[in-house]
């Protein structure tokens, strides 16, 4: 892994406080214990494009995105590689392994520089050991992460592309849109090929599905930057069947 130095100690706290408190499932938990997590976690930065946490590495640690962009990808024996997600400020990796004790099922790096607060697995356990009750929602957030997985699997096997690059971009919109002048501009660089990595398919095939949408007015890509101009036209793709 790439680490770099810790943030200063005067600017950590504060972001590492509200992480904390969006980031699940440590964010549902009692006041008390999420202190005892700050007072035990270290905050690294990484540079873009560098590794946090490669697939097959053990899982020592709950790792909580604090600032910055983490890639969360999948990747076969022939180097084709599926983007989970992109996960901002307060989204947790790293969980299952915790939970199972197995080696990362999936690799995860910086996709500008970065802002990760690494949680001690002892501290998890030792909270969890004491306060049983909070093992729930461990389990719900597993559960929902199965269920995201499952979901996008169907989706790939199922659902035509032009509507899988609908919802994509909705999910973009959600989690890094902002409202402009035209529309709502997605706030979050990506390529065509790396678009094309969270849908499986390949950049030609992005761009033969994007250009419809720009020529019907739905959405305008220029330089990795995605500009929804029509939110309702985007959203009524996105339902089709």
């Amino acid at each position: 892994m790439e680490n770099q130095p810790d943030f200063p100690g005067t600017v950590h706290p504060l972001l590492l406080n509200r992480a904390l408190q969006e980031a699940r499932p440590v964010g549902t938990w009692p006041v008390s214990c999420v202190k005892e997590l700050i007072a035990a976690t270290r905050v690294k930065t990484f540079e873009p494009d560098s590794w946090i946490l490669r697939r097959g590495e053990p899982v020592n640690f709950l790792y909580i995105v604090v600032s910055g962009i983490v890639e969360i990808s999948a990747s076969s024996a022939d180097g084709s590689r599926l983007t989970i997600r992109y996960a901002g400020p307060g989204w947790s990796f790293g969980l299952l392994g915790l939970v199972d004790g197995n080696p990362m099922n999936h690799s995860c790096r910086a996709h500008e520089r970065t802002a990760v607060a690494l949680l001690p697995k002892e501290v998890l356990f030792s909270i969890l050991k004491r306060e049983p009750t909070l093992w729930e929602s461990v389990a719900r957030e597993v559960a929902e992460r199965n269920r995201f997985i499952l979901r996008q699997f169907a989706e790939q096997a199922f659902e035509p592309l032009r509507v899988r690059l609908a919802r994509v971009i909705l999910i973009l919109a959600e989690s890094y849109g902002s409202e402009c002048n035209d529309g709502v501009v997605v706030n979050l660089r990506l390529a065509k090929d790396k678009l094309g990595e969270m849908l499986s398919v390949s950049r030609q095939s992005v761009t033969k599905e994007i250009k419809p949408l720009e020529t019907e007015g739905v959405i305008r890509m220029n330089y990795g930057r995605i500009l929804i101009l029509d939110m309702e036209a985007l959203r009524a793709i996105a339902r089709a069947d």
